[in-house]
């Protein structure tokens, strides 16, 4: 793709698209039962669980947009007797994505990495053909090959902050927490307003015992999208592993008014009056 194509991305609009035709693709996000007597759900050293954004889902590229918006149809050949006209390589593998794309939402995962591999056949130097064929792949489990294509459409254009998260994601669900975190770090400074990169971020730190500086992520990523449930109760799960239970509280039950009944911030509240019934010990000086 044109270099002058990738600079003219434009990151609101991106964002806007992501949040209207997300699909989900869960990692460790968990569902809290309602049964209060069931523990939370806790992270292999004993922890809080923390929960990540799903995966960022394909986009059509901008050469498909801009098929689709075309005002003229293509002119046909003067001769009624000759062959049709054979659409250019960027219409052909901006339809293939486009395929890919629907096959992907349908489920039909198998049909979408079909489309997508041909896409990358016709082009293989364009970036956006390697993130979507590599969250297809991700999605049917073929994570050696998922990462595979992130790192290819890296090198293509390594300020691709979406293929960051998402190869950051990857990393995370195979507990490869120095691999994962210097990719969320570099989303957040590619893309300082996005609130999932700095949700990301904070899962990244707070696996690797940076409470403190996991608690920064998810405040930015609070403050940047206020309704942001699973940052507000990371937030509020990283201020209880800080024995901070007023404050791990008052981000439970602002997730519970901006929706009733979210089962992490039901889970963070029992967590909290567990804590407060029975306190850690002070630490050993």
């Amino acid at each position: 793709m044109k270099a002058r194509e990738k600079q003219s991305r434009k990151k609101a609009s991106l964002w806007v698209w992501f949040a209207a035709a997300a699909i989900t693709i869960p990692l460790v996000v968990w569902v809290a039962p309602k049964r209060s007597s069931t523990p939370a759900p806790t992270s292999t050293n004993g922890s809080a669980a923390f929960e990540p954004a799903p995966l960022f889902p394909p986009r059509p590229t901008p050469s498909t947009a801009q098929v689709n918006r075309s005002a003229n149809p293509p002119r046909e050949t003067p001769s009624t007797n000759g062959p049709a006209a054979v659409p250019d390589l960027k219409t052909q593998v901006a339809t293939l994505l486009n395929s890919g794309n629907e096959l992907l939402r349908a489920g039909q995962i198998d049909q979408a990495i079909a489309r997508y591999s041909k896409a990358r056949e016709l082009s293989p130097d364009d970036e956006d053909v390697h993130y979507n064929l590599g969250i297809a792949l991700s999605q049917k489990g073929d994570l050696a090959g998922a990462k595979s294509e992130y790192d290819e459409a890296l090198k293509l254009f390594p300020d691709y902050v979406e293929v960051h998260i998402n190869l950051g994601n990857l990393l995370l669900r195979e507990n490869k927490l120095d691999e994962a975190l210097p990719h969320f770090e570099q989303a957040v400074k590619l893309a300082p307003e996005q609130a999932s990169a700095h949700n990301n971020f904070g899962i990244a730190l707070g696996r690797q015992g940076k409470i403190t500086e996991a608690i920064h992520e998810f405040e930015e990523a609070v403050r940047l999208e206020p309704a942001y449930l699973e940052a507000r109760c990371n937030l509020g799960n990283s201020y209880l592993r800080l024995a901070q239970i007023e404050k791990a509280e008052a981000q439970f039950n602002e997730a519970l008014r901006l929706k009733p009944g979210f089962p992490a911030a039901l889970h963070g509240l029992q967590r909290a009056a567990s804590l407060k019934q029975f306190p850690a010990p002070p630490p050993l000086r």
